[in-house]
């Protein structure tokens, strides 16, 4: 018959005072891990756009909407926010950056929020252009070139998209 005590690793706690004293060495640890802390996110980068047409040529007059989306996702769908700029004379839509504190627990399952970005843009005539729809990681200076629509259903509005997420 083979004991018990000759079974148990041999690393492992024999006696209640050591299962004590290391359950006290890792208490404020994981502890530690649940404490709320104060966060400056970035929820919008500064970043600008350029829009030109097949030719080269800068397209003024086109919608240009940057989607701020988080996960975890909020009740309402994976979308925080939308900022919209018209593109100037050379083609150029600016955003600027939008901070915040927030507080975050990093030991919590869905304490730390993580947050994505992605383009619109659209202009009558145009094929609306949307990185959300694509495997394109954002870019904070980006420069798209609009082919013309081939059917009316090409050159739609940017509009919400809440039901689906993207990657991050």
């Amino acid at each position: 018959m083979v004991e018990a005590s000759s079974l148990a690793a041999p690393d492992m706690p024999r006696s209640p005072s050591t299962c004590l004293r290391w359950s006290a060495a890792l208490l404020p640890l994981l502890l530690a891990a649940c404490v709320p802390i104060p966060v400056h996110k970035t929820l919008q980068p500064e970043a600008s756009i350029t829009v030109r047409d097949a030719s080269g040529a800068p397209l003024p007059g086109a919608t240009v909407q940057l989607i701020t989306g988080a996960y975890p996702r909020a009740p309402q769908g994976w979308e925080r926010s939308r900022s919209t700029s018209t593109t100037d004379a050379s083609g150029v839509a600016r955003f600027e950056a939008v901070r915040e504190w927030l507080v975050e627990v990093p030991g919590m399952v869905h304490g730390v929020t993580e947050y994505g970005w992605h383009w619109c843009v659209a202009r009558p005539g145009y094929r609306t252009w949307r990185t959300d729809d694509a495997e394109v990681a954002f870019a904070p200076q980006a420069s798209v070139v609009l082919s013309p629509a081939a059917a009316p259903d090409d050159a739609l509005p940017c509009e919400a998209r809440r039901t689906s997420e993207p990657s991050l």
